[in-house]
Order: structure tokens, then sequence, then C-alpha cells
């Protein structure tokens, strides 16, 4: 946050949004973490835990849609820390089911279902609190840090379950139990400590085009018209499916076909997240100084295309490649993914949402279409890792390549429109 002072109301709105972020992403890579032992342990198939995850990221794409409309009409703190308590209750009872050597598979999907809605509710109303309290001119610097959260996260989780596991010796269900109180901790906190908005008598500088004037509502599919929304959205569907694909089953993968125990596996999937923290820091940084966030994210997900490929040549005996190819893969994968799902976002629901009081709904829109895409993607990864795993990598090269289509046309025409306009400061 180079060059930018926080004041203390917007230090305390970023440091729990940021803390809400790390608590959702590390209870669900908590879950990932252990879902080899699921599989062993409770029976559950590759095609099961495949579709377990696709329903989950259905329901939490639903999450997003809904709570951004909801969000805009009721208070964004009180759906936020409603749907984070639901959350941790879900994990609760899903340790607890385990614990009691209940290996029913239907409860637990619908648990892990409901799980979905829940935390839908997160990145939409955190992105759209951090969109009142931050300007639009630093917002590459701030979102690009404040975005960091869900690798951050997926760090805490990673080790959380190394430890537990591992190192203590502990069962699958309390990686889980222990993750999942993470969400009602920073619920409270929340309630505690976190405003929709910054209060008037305490600005010093200008509200962010929140202003005041009564607008029409726009709604929800007329949200999706608005330029550039429809473009991003379907981007963020394919760079979420890959970004969610390493989440869910590089620790799977890692473990049945290599033989790596948790720590070397938690060793892996942090460098990844480590990757994914300085794109997302460096590609926002860079993005204040072109202007052009789309373009930034099209350069990254083109050099993710080789990365991907270069993930089929690692034989057994030279896992060693790993150490250089998933972090430079978290680099630009997750990187991109982070930076549109909080700068452009935010960006885009303040620059055409606040024209139609559809500023959350905005952020629901790209978020949850990210999530739909991931959903998608896991039933196909599922399905063919039982294949090859060399299937599941070209696939990847196809939907990062869909990807950068997708966000081209709108590349090419703010790249031009910043070209013309003599804008691009260095």
């Amino acid at each position: 946050m180079v060059g930018y002072k926080l004041k203390r109301g917007q230090m305390t709105v970023y440091l729990i949004t940021f803390l809400c972020m790390v608590a959702a992403h590390s209870s669900r890579e908590g879950w990932w973490m252990v879902k080899a032992d699921v599989h062993e342990e409770m029976g559950f198939t590759s095609t099961q835990l495949g579709l377990m995850d696709s329903i989950f990221l259905f329901l939490y794409a639903l999450g997003y849609f809904t709570s951004g409309v909801i969000a805009d009409c009721f208070s964004p703190t009180k759906v936020l820390r409603s749907g984070m308590s639901i959350g941790m209750l879900c994990f609760w009872i899903m340790g607890v089911l385990g614990l009691s050597k209940v290996t029913s598979y239907w409860i637990y999907t619908v648990l892990w279902g409901i799980e979905g809605p829940a935390q839908g509710c997160v990145l939409t109303i955190t992105v759209g609190i951090m969109a009142n309290w931050f300007p639009s001119s630093e917002r590459g610097k701030l979102m690009g840090f404040w975005g960091a959260n869900a690798s951050v996260g997926n760090i805490v989780g990673e080790w959380v379950a190394a430890i537990l596991h591992h190192d203590l010796g502990l069962g699958w269900e309390w990686v889980i139990i222990v993750t999942g109180s993470l969400l009602g901790i920073m619920a409270y906190a929340v309630y505690a400590f976190v405003k929709d908005s910054p209060e008037e008598e305490d600005q010093q500088m200008p509200l962010l085009d929140n202003a005041v004037e009564e607008v029409e509502r726009a709604g929800f599919w007329k949200a999706w018209k608005l330029p550039g929304v429809a473009s991003c959205a379907i981007c963020y569907g394919g760079v979420k499916l890959l970004n969610y694909g390493f989440f869910m089953w590089l620790p799977y993968y890692l473990r049945l076909y290599y033989g790596m125990d948790m720590i070397e596996i938690g060793l892996l999937t942090s460098l990844y997240d480590l990757g994914g923290v300085v794109g997302s820091v460096l590609g926002g940084y860079f993005s204040d100084l072109v202007k052009v966030r789309s373009a930034t994210v099209e350069l990254m997900l083109v050099l993710a295309v080789p990365m991907l490929l270069v993930f089929q040549t690692v034989q057994l005996g030279n896992e060693w490649m790993f150490y250089l190819v998933v972090p430079t893969t978290g680099f630009m994968v997750g990187g991109s993914a982070n930076i549109i799902a909080a700068a452009v976002s935010a960006d885009l629901s303040e620059k055409e949402g606040a024209k139609y009081n559809a500023r959350t709904t905005v952020i629901g829109i790209i978020n949850g279409t990210g999530s739909l895409g991931a959903a998608i993607g896991q039933i196909i990864i599922g399905w063919l890792q039982t294949i090859s795993w060399n299937a599941v990598f070209y696939f990847m090269v196809l939907v990062c390549a869909g990807s950068l289509m997708s966000l081209l046309p709108l590349a090419i025409k703010d790249s031009k429109q910043k070209i013309a306009n003599n804008k691009y400061k260095f």
C-alpha cells in the first residue's frame, strides 16, 4: 500500500475484511487438504468427491448472486456475519459426524452444499465494503494486497491441516472443526467493529461516487448488460476454474500419484499460494501504473499457458520441478484470479453499478460466475483424472485460452482508449 496512508477506520475495515476472507479460504482449504483421508476412511470415490465440490461450488455461486442483490437492499454487514456463522456450524456438524463414524455420503454432501451459499456472501460483501471505503485511484495497490487474502487463507488452512494431522496425529475431523471456527470468530469481529460505509463526519476524503442522489435500481438481469460485466464474468469463470482446480486437486494429485506426505504437500500448495500473493500484489501495482487492469490480466494468463503444459512433463523421480512450476503457476493463475475478484470487480461496481444502484450486484455477478465455472470444472476434472492427468492439464490449457479470448475485446478497447487519451503513467 505504498503511497497511500490509511486512516484509522479504513485500517480496521481493511484488516477485518481481509481476515474474513482468510477465514473463509482456510476453512475450505482445510477440507481439501484432508480430501484424500476422507477418500480412504469414508470410502468416497474421487467422482463422489468431485460431485460434492461441484455441488458446493454451484451453491457457492448462487450465494454470490443472491447475496449481491440482498446486500444492495439491506445491511451488508448483517448478511456477511449471518453467512459466516452458518458456515461455522456446518463445519462443526461435519466434524462431529465424522468423529461419530457416520459415513452416509449424502449427509456430508448436504452439509457441504449448505456451506456454499453460507460462504458465497463473504467475497461479494467484503469487496463491496472495501469499495465503499477506498478510492479507485489507489485500488490496484490496495486491492492487490487485499486480494492476497485468498492465498494467505489457503496457506493457513494448509498448515493447520499439516500440523493437526501430521504432527499431532489428529483426524481429519479436527482439521475442519478448527478451521471452521475461524468463520465464527470473524463473524463476531464484523459485528463488533465494521460498518457498511464511512460516516460523513469522519470522512476526510470524498465519498467514492456513492454519493447521494437516488438512482434507478438495475436489478440482477439488467446488471448483466452493463458494459464489461459479462465479459469479465465469463473470463473469471475460466480463471477461477483453474485456480480452484489447483486448490481442490493438487493435494489429492500429489498424495495419490507421487506418494508425498502431508508436510511436503503443504509446502508445495503453500508455494502455489505464495505465488498467488506475489502475483496479486505486483499485478495490482502494475495495473495502477498502466490504468488497464484487463490488459494486465491478459498478460498474466498468456504466461500461464506454458506453465500448465509443463505440469504434464513432471515424471516420478523429477518432483523437484514442482518447486519451480507450482509457484510460477500460482503467480499467473492465482494472481490474475485475485485481481479480477477484487480490483476489477470493485472498479466495475463503481463505474457501472453505481449508475443503477447495483454495486454489490455487479460484484456478485462476476464472482458468482467465477464459482459457477469452478463448479462445472471440478466435475470435469474429477472425471478426466480417471482417464489420465495429462487430459486434466490439456483441459486446463483450453480453459485458459477461452478465458483469454473472452476478456480480449475489453482489454483491446481499454488499451486503445488509454493510448488515445495518453493516460499511461509510469
